[in-house]
């Protein structure tokens, strides 16, 4: 192994002395004229290189060098016998006295299987820093972890870049008690944390641990693939950041790794920090939780971070877990598949903000295809959701006291074999604004379940069906409220009742709100309301409620009210038509208190092309 470093200037004792006299007193100070520079002291240099010299070389002289060079200033004896002063070529090519080395050099690693070299390399001794250069193409097998053990060390490479190989044996790096690890286009493989039982040896990290505070790792350029964590507690299949560490990720891959616990790609733990960007975690898996990238009691930034083709247990892409708060910018969940529930962009007991992100193609096998929000709060501006599905709610799901934030976000092609596209569970919270739900399609009820609170700021929902009631909204229950301003439902369907929406025993508030060509094969072509159900429509100022060619084939072509009420104030009904001629079926006590209320062109063959009360009573005024 050949060792390179700074071959750095050096003086006798005498020459330092005699020198030293050409700095003015109050720039000299004994400290730092003893302070290490190179394998020499800071004294050695004061005429031979410049303040601003020394820095470029990593030496901190400042009080005992000079900022230029004045013959004036030399002393008379080294003037008179100029031969006597060396120059910079000789001075390089004196001998070097004896001194303990500074910071370890950089060490050109040249065979091709260099294990026992790289580790000789990491062995710091006296020092506090290795630096590594691998050959381009480089390849290192291990039988065992290189521990970067309260010291510094990088490797880096050029080029293609060079491989670290656990061969399925062992893990490749452990961090720990202040260590601090800089890899820079490496690749690592193959490693392997087998199922062991021993308290004493942790189960994190496939690839790489880092633990404990102090303890840093900065992966830039780099690969890890095919690594894996296995034990019941095993967390982190490529990478674990635990217990006050720190994580920093730029440009790399995580790709193939796998765990037994959380985090099938990255777990980051009770970091003091935890930064990504521009990475991709693919097809990588955990048995339990997370099997893109996992959160848990920290802070994280992630920016442009895809996690694809990932899979877990629950989370399958990127998942803040309990106390952690994850902000994501252009990050992505793509193709994503959770055996239960949460399949795109997880949080449990957490915060989440995520802006210009994109959640495609995730497939829950229960809830939650796209966003869930357990006991935790969710932020989302300006993203995309396409294409999710699930046996229920591949939109957003909200339980436990969760509150979804959205803006400018869109959904679209939705599809899921049960209830809800949406779920907005008790005591939970979904606001949005400005946004925009397109072709979502339910098995049975409802784009958007809401059993909390919900409240729409020129929101539009397109083209979304359901093969029961409620082709976009249902609000389900007695503590449910549904709050809609301006915005607009067109072309929505629904088999069983209210093309639009459905009020069962909620509470729903429509101002200026648009119903277009709204739908029902049996009653309510727009609207729905039952089992006490209150509905609200009124103008956002000048801007009425409108409902323009809806239609259904039983009761009401556009609202039926069936025990429940509505208030309606300045709203319009243009072409509304009940096409078929059917009985009337159950139902009491509807009632209606309408004024200002137009009714343009409207038609039944039964019963109630614009509005059917059944059983009921209607106020009307003007």
């Amino acid at each position: 192994m050949r060792i390179h470093g700074l071959r750095l200037l050096s003086f006798m004792a005498l020459y330092w002395q005699l020198c030293s006299a050409a700095v003015h007193p109050e720039n000299r100070l004994a400290d730092t004229c003893n302070r290490p520079c190179g394998r020499s002291v800071c004294g050695s240099f004061i005429e031979t290189l410049t303040c601003s010299e020394l820095i470029k070389i990593d030496c901190r002289c400042t009080g005992c060098c000079t900022e230029s060079f004045s013959a004036s200033k030399m002393p008379a004896a080294l003037l008179s016998h100029e031969s006597a002063v060396p120059s910079l070529r000789q001075l390089s090519e004196l001998p070097v006295p004896a001194a303990p080395p500074p910071s370890p050099q950089p060490a050109d690693i040249l065979s091709e299987n260099t294990s026992y070299e790289l580790r000789q390399a990491l062995s710091p001794a006296a020092n506090d820093t290795a630096i590594i250069y691998l050959r381009e193409g480089t390849q290192v097998a291990l039988t065992e972890p290189l521990f970067i053990d309260g010291f510094n060390a990088s490797i880096v490479s050029d080029g293609t870049g060079s491989t670290i190989d656990g061969q399925g044996y062992t893990r490749i790096f452990h961090v720990r008690n202040g260590g601090r690890l800089f890899l820079r286009n490496i690749r690592l493989m193959n490693g392997r944390l087998p199922n062991q039982t021993d308290a004493n040896v942790s189960a994190h990290g496939g690839a790489v641990l880092v633990e404990g505070a102090g303890s840093s790792l900065e992966l830039y350029n780099s690969v890890i693939s095919d690594c894996f964590a296995r034990s019941a507690n095993g967390n982190g299949g490529g990478v674990a950041a635990v217990s006050g560490a720190s994580l920093d990720m730029v440009n790399c891959f995580v790709t193939s790794c796998e765990c037994d616990g959380l985090g099938g790609g990255v777990y980051a733990e009770d970091t003091l920090s935890m930064q990504m960007s521009g990475c991709e975690v693919s097809a990588c898996v955990a048995g339990d939780r997370g099997g893109g990238v996992l959160v848990a009691g920290a802070t994280a930034l992630l920016t442009a971070v895809s996690a694809v083709n990932c899979s877990a247990r629950l989370g399958a892409g990127l998942y803040a877990f309990t106390g952690s708060a994850v902000s994501l910018h252009g990050c992505s969940a793509v193709g994503c598949v959770s055996v239960t529930n949460y399949a795109g962009i997880a949080t449990t007991y957490a915060r989440l903000f995520a802006t210009d992100c994109l959640v495609a193609d995730c497939q829950s096998g229960g809830f939650a295809g796209s966003f869930n929000a357990f006991a935790s709060f969710v932020e989302i501006d300006n993203c995309r959701v396409e294409r999710c599905s699930g046996s229920g709610s591949p939109g957003p799901f909200a339980y436990l006291s969760s509150t979804f934030l959205i803006r400018s976000t869109v959904f679209s092609s939705l599809f899921l074999v049960n209830n809800y596209g949406f779920w907005i569970g008790p005591s939970s919270n979904l606001t949005m604004f400005d946004c925009r739900v397109d072709g979502s399609v339910t098995g049975k009820e409802a784009s958007l379940a809401v059993l909390g609170f919900c409240e729409l700021f020129d929101t539009v929902f397109t083209d979304c069906s359901a093969g029961a009631a409620a082709g976009a909204i249902i609000a389900n229950g007695p503590g449910s409220v549904l709050v809609v301003h301006r915005g607009a439902f067109r072309r929505c369907a629904a088999v069983a009742g209210g093309g639009a929406v459905f009020v069962s025993g909620g509470s729903a508030v429509f101002h200026g709100v648009a119903f277009e060509r709204c739908t029902s094969e049996a009653s309510g072509g727009a609207i729905w309301i039952a089992s006490d159900g209150q509905a609200t429509f009124e103008a956002d100022g000048e801007l009425p409620c409108a409902f323009v060619e809806c239609a259904c084939d039983t009761l009401g072509g556009a609202v039926f009210v069936q025990r429940g009420s509505i208030r309606m104030s300045e709203a319009t009904f243009s072409r509304c038509v009940l096409r078929l001629s059917a009985g009337y079926g159950g139902g009491e006590g509807g009632a209606a208190d309408l004024a200002g209320v137009r009714f343009e062109e409207c038609e039944a063959s039964s019963s109630g092309g614009g509005i059917c009360v059944l059983s009921g009573k209607a106020n009307l005024d003007r």
